[in-house]
């Protein structure tokens, strides 16, 4: 008999927690696994459909070639200057970004399996370790301009309707438990690519294998036009208020590390950080092209009272929880359902179209300062104190307002005035004080409308791809 418990409270609550389930000999044989979590995974019911011979089933090795199945080998991670020298290097939930970042650039000739790691287009990632193993995603033109660690399983193969419709099925609750079955790892999980080419994943009928590859493909291309062309409008932005090149041209003092302040302009910060040369220098730049504080544009907001955590599980007694890590990823990975009833003021966490979402702490050279422009697709969900809303005040463009945020100047003057000394965080007071560029003429205004329409295929592309994934779990 093989046990877990979900929860290290009193014996009685663990025991009422407990899943159990018997195995025999024959079970053990040809596995020779004894850890609980192994057998028990094997006992899910989604699992149990699958192995009903309800559909004919296929291995992935056999489907693109166990060749074209595998992971990179673990490597010291040599980082270049500069990106001439290299390719920044993500790591896997980067990859789940509605923009994916790095400033890390991984050495081309300091690294040998460099040519390896670098990303092609329509090649398949499946995240192989970690917590939260098993999210799936099909890397575009726009990852190409990156590298990516070892702790993802590829499939490297040229785009196809196959992978679109495999890449549907994995993204489904009957696929995410097929990838965490045969796990392995004592404190972390892990699955490795032999694994991922032995899986077998069902044949449905051929109309509805077309239908899911469609809306898969739809998903991916319109995504992949959504990073393009949010891209293209930032640098668009800048442009408009000549930032684009404006660091290039700093003086070495208003780079330096090492500087000196008279008390006098000393007002109320005491750590080095925000008082560095490079960010007056930035604030200053901004300024002079026409810029202001951002509390001019628009409003800060956050939840100021908590709610005690009670998750749900149906849609009918809960809403959608985000929390920071959430804001930039295009499909929330462990996302949960927190129940109406912990909130004594429900529609304070609720979110509204318009809204630009500010990741309130984590990290400043990681997540921190995160921003994301709120669509009809996550309108109504609801997000947690620790996630700035900034709100545009009236007239003024929602586009205009996270492109305000997000830009190069701006994020290195909000990650400058992180405090704590654990986790970073930003308050409400450090985001509005902000300078930032905008401008209301008919050119920016356009550029603002670009951006919002960039965000709307984001919305677009989660939503085909939502369908494919609804129809496919009705009939498994």
């Amino acid at each position: 008999m093989v046990g877990g418990a979900t929860n290290p409270r009193s014996y009685a609550t663990r025991k009422r927690s407990m899943r159990i389930s018997s195995i025999t000999a024959r079970d053990v044989h040809g596995t020779l696994r004894f850890d609980s979590k192994f057998h028990l995974s094997r006992q899910n019911p989604f699992l149990e459909v699958l192995r009903s011979n309800k559909w004919p089933m296929q291995s992935i090795g056999d489907a693109f070639g166990k060749e074209n199945i595998w992971t990179g080998n673990i490597f010291s991670r040599v980082y270049a200057p500069s990106p001439e020298h290299g390719k920044p290097l993500l790591v896997p939930y980067d990859l789940f970004r509605y923009v994916p970042w790095s400033d890390k650039t991984l050495s081309r000739s300091q690294v040998s399996q460099f040519e390896r790691l670098e990303m092609k287009r329509g090649w398949l990632f499946i995240v192989c370790s970690g917590r939260n193993l098993g999210p799936v995603t099909i890397a575009d033109t726009f990852c190409e301009q990156f590298t990516m660690s070892h702790d993802m399983v590829r499939i490297a193969v040229e785009p196809s309707d196959e992978l679109f419709y495999l890449a549907a099925f994995l993204s489904t609750a009957h696929g995410q438990a097929t990838i965490r079955t045969d796990m392995n790892g004592s404190v972390i999980d892990h699955t490795d690519a032999n694994k991922i080419a032995a899986l077998r994943y069902p044949m449905v009928d051929e109309d509805l294998r077309s239908f899911c590859a469609t809306n898969f493909r739809k998903g991916f291309e319109k995504r992949e036009r959504a990073r393009l062309l949010l891209a293209e409008t930032k640098e668009m932005f800048l442009r408009l208020f000549g930032l684009e090149n404006a660091e290039d041209e700093f003086r070495p003092e208003e780079k330096a590390r090492r500087f000196t302040l008279n008390r006098s302009h000393i007002t109320d910060r005491f750590d080095a950080e925000p008082q560095a040369p490079r960010y007056s220098t930035w604030r200053e730049r901004i300024l002079a092209s026409g810029g202001c504080r951002l509390s001019e544009i628009a409003d800060v907001q956050r939840p100021a009272n908590r709610y005690k955590t009670s998750y749900v599980e149906d849609e009918r007694y809960g809403v959608k929880m985000m929390g920071g890590r959430h804001v930039s990823q295009y499909r929330p990975i462990a996302l949960r359902l927190m129940s109406l009833t912990a909130f004594k003021n429900p529609s304070a966490f609720r979110l509204n179209t318009g809204m630009t979402l500010l990741t309130a702490d984590g990290r400043a050279e990681e997540n921190l300062a995160d921003c994301a422009l709120v669509t009809n697709d996550r309108q109504g969900w609801a997000a947690s104190g620790h996630v700035h809303r900034v709100v545009p005040k009236p007239g003024v463009h929602p586009g205009l307002v996270y492109l305000a945020c997000a830009t190069g100047p701006v994020q290195a003057q909000l990650k400058s005035l992180a405090t704590g000394s654990v986790v970073d965080a930003l308050s409400e007071s450090d985001v509005s004080s902000v300078i930032v560029p905008y401008g209301s003429s008919s050119a920016a205004i356009e550029i603002g409308k670009a951006a919002q329409t960039a965000w709307e295929l984001f919305a677009a592309a989660t939503s085909a791809e939502d369908e494919a994934i609804s129809a496919l779990e009705a009939v498994l």
